[in-house]
């Protein structure tokens, strides 16, 4: 408002000459109560939109940086098993980029066999059971292997755990590590 109110005083003297002192001072006069009343109600709420920012900044920085500093594989897939995000140890150990994975099914990117080299169908792997809201148990002794990018294939440990609200499973996040002797 006070820019537009600084506008027409330079397009009235410019164009139409001087004008009348009275309304000179009354425009001046509106202009800089209006343009006080705005950097005084907008200087604190830019401040705290500020300090608001910086700190989510601060928590998402954060959390990137615990996420990608991990030395286990993790993967978040929402409820139908669609990946949202990886760490860095997955793009490694996987050979698949982040942004090749994201939004795509974890079970049918990342093919899983046993230790005869059977795949591990859909409806067998945790994740799928996790998401699915079914009691899963693992055996120590049992070992099982992901399949690379390239078609090479190690050894892994999987945790897979669920991410619930009011009781509904919302997300899962799936670890693994590289159990390589």
């Amino acid at each position: 408002a006070g820019q537009l109110l600084d506008s027409v005083i330079f397009f009235s003297i410019a164009f139409l000459g001087t004008l009348p002192k009275n309304i000179l001072i009354e425009i001046m006069i509106v202009g800089f109560s209006v343009k006080f009343l705005a950097g005084l109600i907008s200087t604190p709420l830019l401040y705290l939109s500020y300090k608001f920012k910086t700190n989510k900044e601060i928590l998402e920085q954060e959390a990137e940086a615990i996420l990608f500093g991990i030395g286990d594989g993790v993967i978040m897939t929402d409820r139908t098993g669609k990946i949202i995000l990886v760490n860095k140890a997955f793009t490694e150990m996987l050979g698949w980029e982040s942004r090749e994975v994201v939004g795509r099914m974890m079970t049918n990117l990342v093919e899983r066999q046993d230790e005869e080299g059977k795949i591990i169908s859909y409806e067998e792997r945790i994740l799928t059971r996790v998401l699915s809201g079914g009691k899963v148990s693992t055996s120590m002794t049992n070992h099982s292997y992901f399949i690379r990018r390239d078609g090479t294939k190690f050894p892994v440990s999987i945790i897979v755990t669920p991410v619930k609200i009011d009781q509904k499973v919302m997300w899962a996040i799936e670890v693994f590590r590289d159990v390589t002797k």
